[in-house]
């Protein structure tokens, strides 16, 4: 995948993760997991 492409879809999964989840410490934990798995990725 290449950079841009990665930066679009992770600015997209903040949104969706911003719009689903309002209850902070839900958004945190997502935020976390995603994080995780995008250090995979690299």
């Amino acid at each position: 995948m290449s950079r841009i492409g990665f930066l679009k879809v992770l600015e997209t999964t903040k949104l969706c993760i911003k719009k689903r989840f309002k209850n902070r410490k839900k958004r945190n934990l997502w935020g976390t997991i995603t994080n995780l798995e995008f250090t995979k990725i690299f």
